[in-house]
C-alpha cells in the first residue's frame, strides 16, 4: 500500500456474477419487448386499419379511414362505394382546412353483422353529426348508409382559451 490508503477488494464468485448478469439481461430483454409492443403493437392495429382501404376490424376504424382518405383526397376507398359516403368524403375534403378533429360515439354492434355509430366532426366554428350504418363484409365493415343528423355551434367554440 502506498500513501497510507487502504484498498479493499470485494470478490464475487463466478456463479453469483453469472446469475446477476443473467437476471439483468433478462430484465433488459423483457423491457425491450414491452417497449417494442407499446410502440409498434398499439400502432400496428390502427395503421393496419388505415391501410386496408377502409375495411378495418371495428366499425370506427372504417370511419377513421374514410376521414383520413377524404382529407388526402383519396376517394377510391372500397368501404365508401355508396354515393352518400362519397358525397360525405367530398364534403370533408372541401372543409378539411376547418376540420380540427372527430369523435365517434354510440357504437352499437348487432349480431356481429351490422353496426351503427354516430360521428361528430369538429370544426373551428361549428360541429356536424352523422349517423353511420355499417354491415360486416368478408374483410371487415362497409358503410351502407350515412345520414346527416345535425349541425350546431357549440356553447364554447373550439379554441376558446380556458381561464384558470
Amino acid at each position: 500500500m502506498s500513501d497510507g490508503i487502504r484498498q479493499t477488494c470485494c470478490h464475487v464468485d463466478g456463479r453469483a456474477r453469472r446469475q446477476t448478469v443473467h437476471k439483468a439481461a433478462v430484465a433488459v430483454g423483457a423491457a425491450g419487448i414491452l417497449i417494442g409492443f407499446v410502440i409498434f403493437g398499439s400502432r400496428g392495429t390502427s395503421e393496419a386499419a388505415k391501410d386496408s382501404a377502409g375495411v378495418g376490424n371495428r366499425p370506427q376504424d372504417v370511419v377513421a379511414s374514410m376521414i383520413a382518405a377524404a382529407q388526402r383526397g383519396d376517394f377510391q376507398d372500397s368501404a365508401t362505394s355508396e354515393s352518400q359516403a362519397l358525397r360525405f368524403m367530398h364534403h370533408v375534403y372541401d372543409q378539411r382546412s376547418e376540420l380540427t378533429g372527430h369523435v365517434v360515439s354510440d357504437v352499437s354492434i348487432a349480431n356481429d353483422s351490422a353496426a351503427s355509430l354516430v360521428l361528430e366532426l369538429v370544426y373551428r366554428r361549428d360541429n356536424e353529426r352523422y349517423k353511420f350504418e355499417l354491415k360486416r363484409v368478408r374483410d371487415g365493415w362497409k358503410v351502407v348508409e350515412l345520414t346527416p343528423v345535425d349541425r350546431y355551434s357549440p356553447e364554447i367554440p373550439y379554441g376558446t382559451p380556458v381561464d384558470r
